[in-house]
């Protein structure tokens, strides 16, 4: 399973407990020095599915941001906003369609100074990873394994889904500089001690290695 909240949801389904190994996935090619520096108020969002990805909770949450962050400014990188250029403009939007993967990594996301992700739909989402890796904590939504992803708020905060005020109350505490700058710290830690390829690659491995003994014993 790539999280233990899937390898729960295996139990709860009646897969024996001692046959589950938990293995994320990794994004591999996290670049050591990017060569972007945060933004202050920057907020980043990344979908190819805006709405799965839970854009319009965003744009809704920017209109309160920015009443008492002025300077807050949302960069979209993806697919195109469902939303009309007037909504997007009063949100301080600035769309920069898809972008390659040393462009997300070296300039966008080390950019942002905390990356919004309220999202519907997800398992383990690798943009998710390469955020925290870039030391940018996220705010995300309730959805299934998500709080895990965050360590329940450590490197980020929780909030419900489709509720655009709680979203923007974490991302106006995230934009607070002392808080930032320990959660951003949190962000990196969470990202080295779980989901780096120097700690996923000897799990998988072990866990390999434990479904071939299981496989040799079974046909005895």
């Amino acid at each position: 399973a790539f999280t233990h909240t899937l390898g729960e949801w295996y139990a709860r389904r009646g897969v024996p407990r001692e046959r589950i190994g938990v293995v994320p996935c990794f994004p591999s090619g996290m670049p050591t020095a990017p060569s972007a520096q945060s933004v202050p108020g920057r907020i980043g969002f990344v979908a190819g599915d805006f709405v799965a990805k839970g854009g319009d909770t965003v744009i809704d949450a920017m209109a309160r941001i920015r009443r008492s962050r002025p300077d807050a400014h949302l960069w979209i990188a993806g697919g195109p906003a469902s939303r009309s250029a007037s909504d997007l403009a009063a949100a301080g939007v600035h769309s920069c369609g898809y972008l390659t993967r040393e462009e997300l990594l070296a300039d966008f996301l080390p950019s942002c100074q905390v990356f919004a992700y309220p999202s519907r739909l997800d398992g383990l989402p690798l943009t998710l990873l390469e955020a925290l890796g870039s030391g940018v904590p996220a705010v995300v939504s309730d959805y299934f394994a998500l709080p895990e992803v965050v360590a329940d708020g450590v490197s980020g905060r929780v909030v419900g889904q489709n509720d655009p005020d709680a979203l923007a109350g974490a991302v106006l505490e995230l934009l607070d500089p002392e808080v930032n700058s320990r959660a951003a710290e949190a962000a990196r830690l969470r990202y080295a001690t779980t989901y780096s390829p120097a700690v996923v690659l000897p799990l998988l491995r072990e866990n390999y290695d434990l479904a071939i003994r299981h496989h040799a014993l079974q046909e005895r």
